[in-house]
């Protein structure tokens, strides 16, 4: 890799050069507009039955330290700018893969609770497992009544939580 090739030859998701030689290209993929290296590209989630097993599978793993009940949250897979639309005003960086969104509402002595994940369609496999797992601590986040706690720690939960998951492959 040489720095006359700039940032914009890496893949966004796996980091690698694009190029024919060492990832057979890129594209620009038509579920996220991102272009992306061709191995990511095979790779990428845009079925709903594949996310929902690697939802389940990333729930099941985290049960030890986040557990969130099955059913407990709703999800949904998303385009770029849809994904944008779902997240909190002031609080895009982005290049945000997810965004978990709640709502609480009380009616008379009932507290109910809506908890939605919104995941960017397209992402490789393993990359979708990692934002999955990110996304499932804000779940948990959510349904213990953490949701003041300061963007570091959330975000740093968060984080341990894709750790986790990526750790154990």
């Amino acid at each position: 890799f040489h720095a006359r090739h700039g940032r914009e030859g890496l893949c966004p998701f796996c980091g690698r050069m694009m190029s024919p030689s060492t990832t057979r290209g890129s594209f620009i993929s038509s579920s996220n507009g991102i272009r992306i290296c061709a191995l990511c590209t095979e790779r990428a989630v845009s079925r709903g039955e594949e996310v929902e097993k690697t939802l389940e599978r990333v729930r099941v793993r985290l049960l030890g330290i986040f557990p969130v009940p099955p059913g407990s949250f709703s999800w949904e897979l998303v385009d770029r700018s849809k994904l944008l639309g779902r997240a909190p005003a002031g609080g895009l960086l982005g290049n945000e893969l997810g965004v978990t969104r709640g709502e609480r509402r009380r009616s008379g002595g009932r507290v109910t609770r809506q908890i939605r994940i919104s995941l960017l369609s397209g992402i490789p496999d393993w990359l979708l497992g990692a934002v999955a797992a990110h996304e499932m601590v804000h779940v948990w986040q959510q349904l213990q009544d953490l949701n003041a706690l300061p963007p570091d720690q959330a975000e740093g939960a968060a984080e341990y939580g894709a750790y986790l998951f990526l750790k154990e492959g």
